[in-house]
């Protein structure tokens, strides 16, 4: 899997590549701390080449949504294919996590003019 992590405005904006499992917990985890090390409560997650998420994927984003809520941040993903959608669904975490269609959309509703 590739991570890719950019600051973007005043959000943290982090595109995951391929598969989504426990090898790679860690390396992300790493991207998170890094970025709320310096005060960053904003998260965004493009899943459009995500190919698959487990349950140990899952676990990272409901830990991050509930450490973003205690400092009024949120985290929010967009892009998400069918079968990571069915996953999410099926976790019951699309009443958690907010999920949007497009970055535009993100965008829109963070107050960005587009």
């Amino acid at each position: 899997m590739k991570i890719t992590a950019t600051q973007v405005q005043s959000f943290n904006y982090f595109q995951l590549e391929g598969k989504f499992n426990i090898d790679y917990i860690a390396e992300l985890q790493t991207e998170i701390d890094k970025a709320m090390k310096y005060g960053s409560k904003f998260f965004v997650f493009d899943f459009s080449k995500l190919e698959y998420i487990n349950s140990s994927g899952i676990r990272v984003f409901i830990k991050l949504q509930k450490e973003l809520k205690l400092f009024d941040g949120f985290l929010t993903i967009f892009a998400v294919n069918d079968k990571v959608s069915n996953i999410i669904n099926i976790s019951e975490l699309n009443n958690l996590l907010r999920v949007k269609s497009s970055l535009k959309e993100v965008m829109l509703e963070l107050g960005y003019k587009i």
